[in-house]
């Protein structure tokens, strides 16, 4: 995956860099067109995307 500042992020997917942040803390969840923005900019797939979601959520609990 690729390595993107916040502000990089923001200015790519069009999804504002506080919003960005919310989403990283877990503070906001993020509509599937916000999803489908960060893996088109991330040049991940959704599938990819998702994974890694499960990865980080498995080590919470």
């Amino acid at each position: 995956m690729k390595g993107f500042s916040q502000q990089e992020l923001s200015f790519q997917t069009d999804i504002g860099r506080s919003f960005l942040s919310e989403l990283e803390t877990g503070r906001k969840l993020p509509t599937l067109l916000t999803i489908y923005r960060l893996s088109k900019v991330l040049d991940i797939s959704l599938a990819e995307l998702m994974a890694e979601v499960e990865k980080a959520l498995a080590l919470k609990t």
